[in-house]
């Protein structure tokens, strides 16, 4: 039997802030888009045991702003379970949830296939998260480690996500403790579109991403946690910004994405 990997403190990059700027005030449709995406191709070539006595996370940066619509996991059923699992949604820092929980979602063990899939979860209740902010996805459950009752969570070892960590339960007094490796997932945020001039409902606000300004310049910028739905690296041009050194201001680099037929591309 797998169980989690070795735990081991790790660096997680600087902090990265992004903001949604809405370009025109009228209300329309949303719509849910993919935002962290960690190691969500198959094959997966490892896993963690997820049962009563270990809890499984994994800690994200936003890269949207909005409600946290819906996550997905990458699950398999033990053989016997029938418990279910809990997910819950916290704030983290330094890769650690803290506080209260921000929302919580079952997944009735019928939705957990035998053969590792895709598990999608849809809140009731989406919290709503900001982007450049960290989260923990936790999942919890009270199915018993023997008789084939556990779940699995599956990952790929060579997924690199700089954005935060996988998690485990099992530090001193059941304390949340960080991982080496990353669990596979994919989050989705709902954005609001806007009307257009046109008067259609086909319009979605442009994305700001900005970090605070490297030892290099803004062109060595390489943060693949925000390039997400397919938007390619780089775009990052230097820029001044008040939200940097704590409110003082300063340079950052920021980079604009915007919504077309064909995806999220560089504006």
């Amino acid at each position: 039997m797998s169980y989690s990997p070795t735990m081991e403190r790790r660096s997680l990059a600087a902090a990265v802030f992004a903001a949604i700027m809405t370009l025109t005030a009228s209300p329309a449709q949303a719509s849910a888009t993919a935002d962290q995406s960690i190691g969500a191709t198959p094959p997966y070539d490892s896993y963690s045991w997820l049962h009563s006595s270990q809890g499984l996370g994994q800690s994200i940066t936003a890269g949207l702003s909005g409600p946290l619509t819906s996550i997905t996991v990458f699950l398999k059923d033990g053989g016997s379970a029938t418990a279910g699992i809990t997910v819950t949604v916290k704030a983290a820092a330094a890769g650690l949830p803290t506080g209260a929980a921000l929302a919580t979602q079952t997944i009735p063990d019928s939705d957990v296939p035998l053969s590792v899939g895709a598990v999608s979860v849809s809140f009731t209740s989406p919290p709503t998260i900001t982007a450049g902010l960290q989260y923990a996805i936790l999942l919890t459950t009270t199915a018993s480690s023997s008789g084939n009752q556990h779940y699995e969570w599956h990952y790929k070892t060579s997924t690199v996500y700089t954005g935060g960590t996988g998690l485990d339960d099992r530090g001193v007094g059941g304390a949340w403790r960080v991982l080496s490796g990353d669990y596979s997932l994919i989050t989705y945020v709902t954005l609001a579109s806007s009307s257009d001039a046109s008067g259609s409902d086909s319009y979605v606000p442009d994305v700001i991403q900005g970090i605070g300004l490297p030892s290099g310049d803004c062109a060595s910028v390489s943060m693949p946690h925000l390039d997400w739905a397919g938007v390619r690296a780089g775009g990052w041009t230097r820029s001044w910004a008040q939200w940097v050194n704590d409110g003082r201001g300063g340079y950052s680099c920021q980079r604009t994405l915007r919504y077309a037929a064909d995806g999220w591309g560089l504006a």
